[in-house]
């Protein structure tokens, strides 16, 4: 984190989910010139005093962050270029995969939402259940382990039947989880910790 207390992305930032993989690659700077002459799909590049300083290169599933010794990752537009990189392949990938894993999960507990979208949500909030039947699911949630993802959409699935918080909630998730719905729900909020706040820091 900066001195502000804020997360930055930098050579040592690495996410590596199921489904989605940041990695930054340094090459020397004459390279990085020279690649970024050649734009090709999924290529974006940043020019700072119109030198490129830093290239991205996005296949569908995984990002990389090509970099020089020059590349100053303390800049705060450079810090803003690289959060809309990453939202905008995290939200792209999210908008296939979480509407298949609730289709799947809906299949497995016979359960059936009126419709699934992907939506950016404010705060920790990572999935809301409408009294229509209506789920939408944060993307934040495709970076974490696949387990906590599922348990987030088998949260909401439980809202179709439980529209509240109230014991009766709690006893029908822990059936659709197969364990302890409280028990698992403080777990993971421990196991991700400070995670939650860079991945707010990511997709704000």
């Amino acid at each position: 984190m900066s001195a502000k207390g804020r997360f930055i992305i930098n050579a040592n930032t690495r996410i590596c989910s199921k489904y989605f993989r940041l990695t930054c690659r340094q090459v020397d700077y004459d390279t990085l010139l020279s690649e970024s002459r050649f734009p090709c799909p999924g290529r974006d590049m940043y020019f700072k005093s119109g030198v490129c300083s830093v290239i991205t290169q996005f296949d569908g599933r995984n990002l990389d962050v090509i970099y020089s010794d020059r590349t100053s990752w303390g800049n705060r537009l450079l810090q803003h270029w690289l959060r809309i990189k990453l939202k905008e392949c995290i939200i792209s990938i999210a908008e296939k995969v979480l509407p298949d894993r609730m289709h799947y999960w809906e299949q497995q507990k016979g359960l059936k939402a009126k419709s699934v979208s992907v939506k950016l949500l404010r705060g920790k909030t990572l999935g809301q259940c409408f009294h229509d039947g209506r789920i939408e699911l944060s993307p934040k949630i495709l970076l974490m382990p696949e387990s906590y993802t599922d348990s987030v959409i088998l949260h909401e699935m439980a809202h179709l039947k439980y529209h509240h918080h109230r014991q009766s909630f709690w006893n029908y998730l822990s059936i659709l989880l197969g364990e302890d719905s409280k028990a698992q729900s403080t777990r993971m909020d421990l196991e991700m910790g400070i995670k939650y706040f860079y991945l707010d820091y990511i997709m704000q």
